[in-house]
Parts: C-alpha cells; sequence; structure tokens
C-alpha cells in the first residue's frame, strides 16, 4: 500500500526567497507546517494498519471486526491526503501572492543614481526586458512550473486514492453481512409447527406452468388503501385468503394454519455493499382453526404482523438465529459437500413444509427515460418449487403491475381464487398463460 504522495508546489520559488531575500515566505513555513502535521497522521494510522497483520483472528466475526478496523485505517489516510492535497492548491495562489509583494518591496528599496535611472531599472525588472529576466518575472514562471508539477502529482494520487478506492469497495462487496450484525443477544425460535400444503398432480419434472396477472397500480393502490393497507399487505391477504378457500375445498380432516413465506431485503434496515445474499424470511399466517375469517380481517391481520415482525429489531434476531449455525464449531469442521447435501434435504422434507406458498415483491423497478419508450412490462418468475405448492412473484414499471405464479402441479385453483378476489375488489385483471385454462 503506498505512503501519502504529498503535492508540493512552490519548492524552487522558496530556493529564490532565500536567494533574493534572505528569509523564507510565511506561507513556505505554514506548508512545511501542514506538511509535517499531515505526515504524522498518515504515519500513525499506517503504522495502525500494519498493525493489523499481526492480529490473529480465529473466529468469522473476529475476522468481520479486523475487515472494519481495516476500512476505518484506509479512510483515515485518504481523509488526511485529500485534506493536505486541497490545501496545497490555495497554497500556491498565496506564495505567489506574498512572493510578489516581497520583491515590490525590495524593489522599493533599492535606489537608483537618479530618479529617472530609478523609474528605467523597475519598468526593465517588473517585464524582464533585461539580459536576465526581473526577479518578480523569474519567480512567477517559477512557481507556475511547480503549479503545473503539484497538478500532475494531485492527479497521481486521486489515481492512487481511486485504486484504494476500488479495492475497499471489492472487499465490502465480498463481505459476509450476516455475521456483521448478527449480534442479538436471544434467537428467536422458527415456526415449526405444519402448514397446509397444496394437494394436486404432479407434472413432469422439466414442466413449469406460469399464469400472470397484469393489472393496474393505481387500481390496486385505491383498493389497497380502502383497507389502509399497502400494496403488499393487500396482495398477501388475497394470497392467504386464496389459499383458505382452496384447503376448504379439498377434503381434509382437520384444518391447519396457512402460512406464505416471503423474503425480506435486509439491505433496507442494515446498510450493506455486498453483493452475496443478504436476505431473511418472514411467516405471514392465518389459523383457520380460531374461527372464520373475513377478508377484512385478514387484511388487518397481515397489516399489524407485518409493522410488528418487519423492523431492525426482530430482524437482527432472526439473522442470530441463521448465524448460530454457521457459528457451530462442530459444524464448521464438516466437509462442504456434506453440508451441501444435508441442507438440501432439510429444506425439502422440513423447511419446505413449513409454509403453504411463496410470495415475493420487487417493488417498482426504474429505467433510464432513453429505455422507458421501449418497455411495456417486465415479469419475474420464482424457481420450480420442489414441491406442489404456487410461487407468487409481483412486480411493477410505470403503471403496469405484473403478478407471476409458477407452479409444477396441474391445477391452478389457489391462482384462480387469487384473481378471483381482485376482481370482486374491482380491479381489472388481464391473464395470461402457457397452460389451457378452461376458464
Amino acid at each position: 500500500m503506498s505512503i501519502l504522495s504529498f503535492h508540493g508546489a512552490g519548492g524552487a520559488a522558496k530556493g529564490n526567497c532565500a536567494r533574493f531575500l534572505g528569509t523564507p515566505l510565511k506561507s513556505t513555513q505554514e506548508k512545511m507546517q501542514r506538511r509535517q502535521k499531515a505526515e504524522g497522521e498518515v504515519a500513525f494510522w499506517q503504522k495502525k494498519k500494519e498493525g493489523l497483520k499481526s492480529m490473529e483472528c480465529g473466529s468469522l466475526e473476529e475476522i468481520a471486526r479486523k475487515l472494519e478496523m481495516f476500512h476505518t485505517y484506509e479512510d483515515e489516510i485518504a481523509a488526511a491526503k485529500a485534506s493536505y492535497n486541497r490545501e496545497q492548491m490555495f497554497h500556491i495562489l498565496d506564495e505567489a501572492m506574498e512572493q510578489g509583494e516581497k520583491n515590490a518591496e525590495a524593489a522599493e528599496k533599492s535606489k537608483p543614481k537618479t530618479p529617472e535611472e530609478r523609474k528605467e531599472e523597475l519598468v526593465e525588472e517588473a517585464l524582464g526586458i533585461q539580459e536576465e529576466k526581473g526577479v518578480l518575472s523569474e519567480v512567477l514562471d517559477e512557481v507556475m512550473e511547480e503549479a503545473v508539477k503539484a497538478a500532475e502529482k494531485v492527479s497521481e494520487n486521486a489515481k492512487e486514492l481511486a485504486e484504494e478506492a476500488a479495492l475497499k469497495r471489492r472487499l465490502m462487496e465480498l463481505e459476509d453481512a450476516y455475521m456483521r450484525y448478527a449480534n442479538a443477544q436471544v434467537c428467536p425460535p422458527r415456526p415449526a409447527e405444519k402448514t397446509y400444503r397444496i394437494r394436486g398432480t404432479k407434472e413432469p419434472f422439466y414442466t413449469l406452468n406460469i399464469i400472470d396477472g397484469v393489472l393496474s397500480v393505481q387500481e390496486v393502490m385505491t383498493v389497497a388503501r380502502k383497507y389502509n393497507a399497502s400494496i403488499t399487505e393487500y396482495l398477501n391477504a388475497v394470497l392467504l385468503y386464496a389459499l383458505l378457500q382452496k384447503q376448504n375445498a379439498d377434503f381434509h380432516l382437520r384444518l391447519r394454519p396457512v402460512r406464505i413465506a416471503m423474503p425480506v431485503n435486509l439491505r433496507r434496515f442494515f446498510p450493506s455493499k455486498t453483493l452475496r445474499n443478504f436476505i431473511t424470511m418472514v411467516y405471514p399466517s392465518i389459523d383457520p382453526r380460531l374461527g372464520e375469517y373475513q377478508f377484512e380481517e385478514i387484511v388487518e391481520h397481515i397489516h399489524h404482523y407485518m409493522r410488528y415482525y418487519i423492523n431492525d429489531k426482530f430482524l437482527r434476531g432472526d439473522i442470530t438465529t441463521n448465524a448460530a449455525t454457521q457459528r457451530n464449531p462442530l459444524i464448521r469442521v464438516v466437509p462442504l459437500f456434506i453440508k451441501d447435501l444435508v441442507v438440501r434435504t432439510f429444506y425439502t422434507r422440513v423447511q419446505d413444509k413449513n409454509s403453504s406458498a411463496g410470495l415475493t415483491n420487487m417493488g417498482a423497478l426504474h429505467v433510464p427515460p432513453d429505455m422507458k419508450p421501449f418497455i411495456e412490462r417486465f415479469d419475474i418468475y420464482m424457481g420450480q418449487p420442489f414441491s406442489s405448492r404456487t410461487n407468487c412473484a409481483i412486480i411493477s414499471f410505470e403503471d403496469v403491475l405484473t403478478i407471476n405464479f409458477a407452479s409444477s402441479i396441474v391445477e391452478a385453483d389457489v391462482e384462480r381464487y387469487f384473481f378471483r378476489r381482485l376482481v370482486r375488489d374491482g380491479i381489472h385483471v388481464k391473464i395470461e398463460s402457457n397452460r389451457d385454462m378452461e376458464e
């Protein structure tokens, strides 16, 4: 890592000051003081950064703390360099003005034999038309030369700072943000109760059935406001309502809770520039065993659920629960291929059964103005589910809101109940699909 490349100006001018005036300029003295101060700051933080090499890390948490300290020292060094370089640009002008004033005073003191000769010598010296250049002209030339050199060094230092910033950005993009924020003092339990699971006729493995609903954002927003809910809360409630209708229509010995698995983007609550996965799941649910729910009650329940669970406190606890397994010393020594097998088996046989369907809302997508005339809408599809469940993905562009269902079963009852509820609320829906629909 490069140390500070100081961008001085007026070095030659300083020599002229000593040669012609005998004492250094005040601005030059101030420059030396600033230089010493900046060198001291850089050396201090550089020593701190070098000390990190001998710092041993025995856990991922210590690695994250060491990386954070490295970033802090880098920021302090860059700030010291930038501050010094900004002051140097102003120093060039101050030094030139001070040198000019001192030269004018020196010229005033030199008295020629006659007033006419004195006037003539001053004019020649100031304009530099003698065989040798005048003092002021020579000093100004040297100051300008040093200014050009200073500008070149500023450019070089800016390139160095850009490279350091790029390295810092790459380190931040590779950060494991889960480990950084997994510092809650409790690990909240996961939902463990079995939920209602859709039963249907499975398609061949390579088949993915798609049903798209195209709606108006304004229409959906108007209806959602009627229920005092956001668009996400309203559409979650509609999907839970459709799942309840599907369970009631199916043959069942007993009712089970219906639950939706919904991802939450943790970057909204915990600042991070990582490009790695940084989400967690929340599970809005309705338990029909408590009684029959009207649609208005479902919307109200989801509205309060979202506000109660989606905040930095609960999400930090959920992150801590996720990280607890990763921090377990016994699990860390297990080979990766065994971990992959166990995780895959756990998801298909346990985790996938904790929810009746999946829903994700990507929100409004924005593009550059030049692209807008060529885009009608966006579609987004979740991957093929392991079970016979259906997954729902939502995205909007301008006034077009698209709801995309993807499943691997023949039946489309949940999708039918879902869109019927929207139509009942007065929302116009255009349906598209890659399958043959009887209705």
